[in-house]
């Protein structure tokens, strides 16, 4: 669960499972982050599934995605799409409720 949340400036800082990310929030409003997300929800029989489970998570965390996928696996480098899509929704819905 979220621990932390701060805003600067137009980034928002929040931390959700011991994780500390800075994200924009309007890059969950863009046409092109709904377009990823709901490949994503498509499944993995949908051709785009693929290239969306990992373009969606870097369009939200940019350069940051070296460090979350260390804290997210820490005792191997095999970080499953299961555990980031978890992260990656924690920190959406709190990123959210700080900007609402």
């Amino acid at each position: 669960m979220a621990e932390d949340a701060t805003s600067r400036n137009s980034l928002v800082t929040v931390t959700v499972d011991g994780i500390t990310v800075t994200i924009d929030p309007q890059i969950p409003k863009k046409l092109k982050f709904f377009k990823l997300f709901r490949d994503i929800q498509k499944g993995p029989n949908n051709s785009s599934a693929l290239y969306a489970v990992i373009e969606l998570p870097e369009m939200l965390f940019g350069d940051q995605m070296p460090g979350i996928e260390a804290a997210l696996s820490p005792d191997t480098d095999d970080l499953t799409v299961d555990v980031l899509y978890d992260f990656m929704m924690k920190v959406i819905s709190e990123v959210g409720a700080k900007n609402s």
